[in-house]
């Protein structure tokens, strides 16, 4: 009885996602509160017709991944999210007006995650290839946030860990603080971030530029996969340590401390 509620809630969304997210164990307080909202037309009434529809549409997708997300890492979550808002149109202002609405639901379990994955796919989805986002609303710290990003994508307000997870291309710029594995596995690009961040910065990184106009928290680098001589990561503030790096090059206050993997010089902190 509860999968056909469940998917009976879900079709009246007229989406898609029941295919992506198969009913859980969970109890569906979310869907139906999104329902009970959705038919009082409470996220149109915020916005204009137009922008409404298209925010309600992304909303309807964002609660069922919301409700399914588990934070199993063998899941890409980041791909069903992908599907899951396959067809919608929206720009780079609906996912602004989705912020504050999804700031709703800040205390759910697995929020931070969930909205990271949600919002990077959304940016990343969206036509516009310059985006800002402000997302100084949310109370809760946004876990891989910018995501596989290949936008010129700034956003202010903090994150949370895995800044910038994946990076592919473009530029991403973090006006704000970032948690640990800022840069984790960034494959190529620009990232900015204009505030700290936390340990093991540039952690798997494989190519590209990662500047912190800021304290690192802890650690820079990490592990074998920090590799490439075309890798630059720019720490304009205190570190703690440099962390099992093999090449590339890391400068502290634009003094170089190592080059092509081997320390050069010491950190020299203020």
């Amino acid at each position: 009885m509860e999968t056909m509620a469940r998917q009976r809630r879900l079709s009246l969304l007229a989406s898609p996602y029941i295919q992506l997210f198969p009913a859980s164990t969970k109890p569906c307080a979310l869907l139906d509160r999104f329902e009970q909202e959705h038919n009082q037309g409470k996220v149109r009434k915020q916005l204009s017709n137009k922008q409404g529809m298209h925010v309600a549409r992304l909303l309807g997708a964002f609660i069922p991944f919301l409700e399914a997300y588990y934070g199993d890492w063998e899941k890409d979550y980041y791909i069903l999210t992908l599907k899951a808002i396959r067809g919608i149109e929206f720009t780079a202002k609906d996912i602004q007006a989705l912020i504050p609405i999804m700031a709703e639901y800040n205390s759910e379990p697995g929020f931070d995650h969930a909205a990271g994955y949600f919002l990077s796919a959304l940016a990343n989805s969206a036509r516009e290839k310059s985006i800002l986002l402000d997302i100084r609303v949310l109370e809760t710290k946004l876990v891989s946030l910018g995501r596989f990003c290949t936008k010129e994508l700034t956003i202010t307000g903090n994150a949370g860990d895995s800044f910038g997870f994946g990076m592919r291309r473009g530029k991403l710029t973090l006006n704000g603080n970032c948690g640990e594995y800022t840069g984790l596995f960034m494959n190529n690009g620009e990232l900015v971030v204009n505030g700290d961040s936390g340990d093991v910065t540039g952690y798997g990184m494989k190519k590209g530029i990662l500047t912190v106009n800021g304290n690192c928290f802890g650690r820079v680098g990490g592990e074998a996969q920090f590799m490439g001589d075309d890798l630059v990561i720019r720490i304009n503030g205190n570190i703690r340590s440099i962390y099992s790096v093999t090449s590339g090059n890391i400068f502290q206050y634009d003094r170089q401390i190592v080059k092509d993997g081997n320390e050069i010089a010491k950190i020299e902190n203020k």
